[in-house]
């Protein structure tokens, strides 16, 4: 008699094993796959592809416009120490961001410019205020050139999007004038030039 009795509680291991490997195959394996793949269907890749085309889409024209009016309009170049009064029209310019930070480089001179560089990180809540920024550093009453920007949002979506980031390096230019050639201004390098580009 308890040669049947063996046998039966084995199988009904056995049984409750596979019923239990089921289970957890299904609940760790087949239902997170599933749910995987209905996140990741094809139709929604297919709208975040096309969101993030028309955000590249959006950054061009703001690079292309941009080229267009450095072609356009140039500032003035003022004499040398003219800090104070780029830096009253850059606060007045990024006054209509939600915050922005500058970092300065010392001044350099070459034989007939000096350089300022001023780094310019700063945040606004749609694509246009920054395009509305970036084109009116470029428009600036004294000569400048705007390089290295970069443009990040917090959101894939040019619609729903509740900040965008900008960073960026300006470049004032002033003229040499006898309180340049006294402050012991450094050299300037080119960086294009010893980074081979």
């Amino acid at each position: 008699m308890k040669q049947k009795k063996i046998p039966l509680k084995r199988l009904a291991i056995v049984l409750f094993v596979f019923l239990l490997f089921g289970v957890l195959y299904y609940q760790l394996v087949w239902k997170t796959t599933r749910q995987t793949l209905e996140m990741y269907s094809e139709e929604s890749l297919e709208d975040e592809w096309i969101l993030m085309q028309a955000k590249a889409k959006k950054i061009k024209q703001m690079k292309q416009s941009m080229e267009k009016q450095k072609k356009e309009k140039q500032g003035i170049i003022a004499d040398y120490n003219n800090l104070q009064n780029e830096m009253l029209e850059l606060n007045s310019i990024l006054k209509q961001t939600t915050a922005y930070q500058m970092d300065f480089e010392d001044p350099t001179i070459d034989d007939s410019i000096i350089r300022r560089n001023i780094h310019i990180s700063f945040q606004t809540k749609t694509y246009d205020m920054a395009k509305e920024v970036l084109q009116s550093l470029q428009d600036s009453t004294y000569r400048c050139l705007l390089k290295n920007i970069m443009i990040s949002s917090d959101s894939s979506d040019l619609f729903q999007t509740k900040e965008v980031g900008v960073e960026l390096e300006i470049t004032f230019f002033e003229g040499i004038n006898d309180t340049a050639r006294a402050a012991g201004l450094n050299k300037y390098v080119d960086d294009s030039a010893t980074n081979g580009g």
